[in-house]
């Protein structure tokens, strides 16, 4: 599975590389809980400053590297409908009023030899640096000031605002990026705005400084806030840092007190996108609207099962589909979130069999019980497996923290400790909860094909999905 076939797109700034250091040379090593850890848990150690802040830690001392982030609970899922793109302007503009110069958070970095960049998403706004271990505490102060001395200029969002739409233009660029793009936009409708993290021209024009600095009241407080550092760290000393550095920051009012996330629009029926390419293969992507972890938590984590199973090399699925179908390639994957999720299915196929593929996963889709007949018996990889397999890989590509902050801003948390699942056995009696997502449901068939194909492969598919 390639991340860009499949993972939905982060909104970041463009990455400043000043480092002096190898990257590639940081690998996980799964920690045994130190002695007198204030509190052991999923093979990081945690602790809670005052004012609400958690920290965690997780140390791998194979390399001299570090990743320092923190992290806010916000993002795409709490934006208001004509606001799709706010968190992501928050983002850019903290680098712009560090210490009130545009330049001067770059010049700090430079200073420690650092990596750093800003992600946003559906779930949490990220901020980290990657460095030599031995200036971990000086990133800790760095990033609390960045996150905590916030002063907005009307010159900031004034400048800011074009290099966000540029931003914005380069992702749309890329067929794919804009199949999934308008396959989300569809999917969700007038609930869009509640899983666009980026934004565009219309949505930005509604970000003012009044709206920023409410937003920054409400969202960025200790409580609603945690600090990530993995690598070649102690975590006491990572503790005593946070404290000094974080600890002046105030609490504020939980963010989400008598709040509820508002219901997603259900999509209505079925609907084809089609993007043109030039590119000598096509792209068949479809969508559903999946389970929540707040409203369904039962069905996501059979939605997570499922997925497992469908995406396991040797399943019948798999046969079916790539090895005696007409796909080249094909993953599937569940983004989870909070009101809802997207089940996503991403493969590639030969131009002239664009339709064939198209039709035949979505007949597949409306009836799983072949491919499910075995159970967990047909997967032998669970999914906290697959999440421990991707974390080795984010820390050899100095990602590892955002993932785990990604996890955090969404209520999960990785347990690097027992990636094993030991109850698989009750697999089996919850993937009707999954199903109920996929089967009959209605859902968005998306393809890149060439211009002049474009018309008649539409066409095609929508007779198909008429027939049902």
């Amino acid at each position: 599975m390639t991340a860009s076939m499949l993972d939905p797109p982060l909104h970041r700034t463009p990455l400043r590389m000043v480092m002096l250091v190898p990257l590639c040379a940081a690998a996980l090593v799964l920690p045994s809980t130190p002695a007198g850890a204030q509190q052991a848990s999923r093979g990081t150690r945690d602790t809670t400053l005052a004012n609400g802040l958690e920290v965690k830690v997780l140390e791998d001392h194979s390399a001299p590297l570090a990743t320092v982030l923190v992290t806010a609970r916000t993002g795409a899922f709490t934006q208001r409908p004509d606001e799709a793109g706010l968190s992501h302007v928050y983002e850019h503009m903290l680098f712009r009023t560090y210490k009130l110069d545009p330049s001067k958070f770059d010049e700090d970095a430079a200073e420690l030899k650092a990596v750093y960049n800003g992600v946003t998403n559906e779930d949490n706004v990220s901020y980290y640096m990657l460095l030599p271990s031995e200036n971990t505490d000086k990133a800790i102060a760095q990033l609390a000031y960045l996150v905590t001395r916030v002063h907005f200029r009307d010159k900031d969002l004034d400048e800011e605002l074009p290099v966000i739409l540029n931003e914005l233009a380069r992702d749309a660029a890329d067929p794919d990026g804009r199949l999934a793009r308008k396959e989300d936009r569809v999917l969700w409708g007038d609930s869009w705005y509640l899983k666009d993290p980026g934004g565009d021209s219309t949505s930005l024009k509604h970000v003012t400084l009044t709206r920023l600095e409410e937003y920054s009241k409400r969202y960025y407080v200790p409580n609603n806030a945690a600090l990530f550092v993995t690598g070649d760290v102690d975590a006491e000393d990572v503790f005593h840092a946070a404290a000094d550095h974080f600890g002046g920051w105030h609490r504020g009012n939980d963010p989400f007190a008598g709040d509820t996330l508002p219901p997603m629009t259900p999509l209505a029926a079925s609907q084809v996108v089609v993007v043109t390419s030039e590119a000598p293969e096509a792209t068949v992507r479809i969508e559903f609207q999946g389970p929540g972890l707040d409203r369904d938590p039962t069905a996501a984590e059979a939605m997570a099962r499922l997925v497992d199973i469908l995406n396991d090399p040797g399943s019948r699925f798999r046969r079916d589909m790539v090895g005696n179908g007409p796909f080249r390639e094909l993953e599937c994957d569940f983004d989870k979130g909070r009101s809802a999720g997207t089940v996503v299915f991403v493969g590639t196929a030969d131009l002239a069999r664009v339709t064939e593929a198209a039709r035949t996963l979505s007949d597949t889709l409306n009836d799983l019980t072949a491919y499910l007949a075995g159970g967990d018996s047909a997967s032998g990889r669970v999914r906290n497996l697959e999440d421990l397999d991707l974390a080795l890989t984010l820390e050899e590509g100095a990602t590892l923290a955002p993932y785990l902050a990604k996890l955090w801003g969404r209520g999960e948390f990785l347990d690097l400790e027992h990636p094993y699942d030991s109850n698989q056995s009750k697999a089996a009696d919850v993937l009707g909860a999954a199903r109920k997502y996929l089967e009959g449901r209605p859902r968005v068939i998306g393809v890149t094909v060439p211009g002049p194909l474009a018309e008649q492969v539409r066409t095609k598919i929508q007779a198909g999905e008429g027939r049902r």
